[in-house]
């Protein structure tokens, strides 16, 4: 019975102690994981309700597979004017030189004979949602960015912007 007691306790220290050295979060709140630690998705809020044009800070994205992200615009105030944000990304492989990214893939319907939709920028129209991804498959890097342009043509009025990111290791 000790024989088997020790056995167990062991095999609990070595998962716990994988787990730290896999770097997985302890709770399940803002990430989806597998109890092998193969694979897990990472939410991140990137840019939260923000009510100027702004740029983030470098997202580390190293290793990830997908990465797919909400861009959420949400009209405050004012009356008959609507702002305009646009919303680009750039990508780094070391975190201190980035570069526009122009293969984003936009959530556009396409024909069957058409290829997936890649832009280098989306424009929203206030309150509107967009989804866009990045080509993992065929780009690899380290870092993004997101950059924020907000034009607001009623000083009254005022548009907050949120970017959330869904990271697939």
């Amino acid at each position: 019975m000790k024989k088997n007691l020790n056995i167990f306790l062991t095999i609990i220290i070595i998962l716990m102690v994988g787990l730290v050295f896999l770097n997985l979060p302890a709770d399940n709140t803002e990430e989806e994981k597998d109890i092998g630690g193969v694979m897990y998705t990472q939410k991140v809020i990137i840019l939260d309700a923000v009510t100027a044009s702004t740029t983030s800070t470098g997202i580390n994205i190293d290793g990830a597979k997908r990465v797919t992200m909400l861009l959420d615009q949400d009209y405050v105030g004012g009356s008959g004017y609507l702002a305009t944000t646009t919303y680009t990304f750039s990508a780094s492989v070391d975190g201190l030189t980035y570069v526009t990214y122009n293969k984003l893939i936009d959530n556009l319907a396409n024909s069957n004979v058409q290829d997936i939709t890649r832009v280098a920028s989306k424009v929203a129209d206030d309150g509107a949602d967009y989804i866009l991804s990045m080509d993992l498959t065929n780009d690899i890097f380290s870092y993004f960015k997101v950059i924020a342009t907000t034009v607001t043509p009623n000083p009254l009025a005022s548009t907050t912007v949120t970017v959330t990111a869904l990271i697939d290791y």
